[in-house]
């Protein structure tokens, strides 16, 4: 290409008044570039995830998305950004939009204050095993041996494949210590994008706290991610048929970037759920 399309920065799952969030690049105009021009444009940016606007044909919106060193078939936060920007920029009005992506097409809801995704019907894993799990236990810093975990880890995937690791105490949380390297080593050999680490509370402003970690995507750390809310919420749904979660990302980070996430089953049978994740995005530059 002869020029570069006009690129952005958002800021995904904000709090109510615009704070935190995670980052996210959104490039518009970008049906021309090939993958390989996306990928590096992503690298120097350099935020954990890039949205790539290819392309608006009334209500559906084609995206692609890319980590600084590889592409990733859906990115939540990055989904957030890209549709708070396109609706700031008045290229769309609120409503519901047809993401469409190369791995399918998701609905997406435009409100005043808040953006609202479909993420794809939850998939669960064979649950790890204990050899598994102890790596995966030393990989952040903790001791198996003193029974760190609250319940059973599982391997969920809504669009995105984690293994979700439910701590008994906040302060395990704020005290992780991870080895990127194991991490990443442990991630790559069983298919995942990372780890998401979280406790459940009772703090009366959000449900759940989480941190997540995915070096084989080039992220150390993450301060909100859409798309293991929405495995979190498949997975305490299916436990303890919770409908709704305030999820809080982003409170342990260095420098902190306190995120708010929110998701909710609107409807499930038996063997399937429609999980929606949503939050606010701001359009910073």
């Amino acid at each position: 290409m002869s020029a570069e399309p006009p690129s952005f920065l958002t800021m995904a799952f904000t709090d109510e008044h615009g704070n935190g969030g995670n980052p996210a690049g959104v490039v518009l105009d970008s049906g021309a570039m090939r993958e390989q021009e996306k990928q590096k444009l992503a690298a120097k940016l350099g935020y954990s995830e890039t949205a790539f606007v290819d392309g608006i044909d009334g209500n559906r919106i084609r995206l692609q998305f890319f980590t600084p060193n590889k592409p990733i078939a859906d990115c939540g936060h990055a989904t957030i950004g890209a549709f708070s920007l396109l609706r700031s920029k008045g290229l769309i009005g609120e409503g519901e939009f047809i993401k469409v992506l190369n791995a399918g097409e998701r609905i997406i809801e435009v409100n005043a204050d808040q953006i609202w995704m479909q993420v794809a019907p939850p998939r669960f894993s064979p649950s790890p095993d204990e050899v598994v799990i102890a790596q995966a236990l030393h990989s952040l810093g903790l001791d198996p041996a003193q029974m760190p975990l609250a319940s059973a880890p599982a391997m969920v995937s809504t669009g995105a494949p984690f293994l979700l690791l439910e701590l008994r105490e906040r302060e395990q949380l704020a005290a992780l210590r991870p080895s990127q390297a194991a991490i990443e080593q442990l991630s790559m050999a069983h298919g995942l994008i990372g780890f998401y680490v979280f406790v459940q509370t009772a703090s009366g402003h959000y449900d759940a706290a989480a941190r997540m970690f995915a070096p084989a995507f080039g992220i150390d750390e993450e301060s909100a991610t859409g798309m293991a809310a929405g495995a979190l919420t498949a997975l305490l749904h299916q436990r303890t048929g919770i409908i709704r979660l305030t999820i809080a990302q982003g409170d342990w980070m260095t420098p902190p970037s306190p995120s708010r996430l929110y998701s909710e089953v609107r409807s499930f049978s038996r063997d399937q759920a429609d999980i929606w994740v949503g939050g606010r995005g701001a359009y910073r530059r």
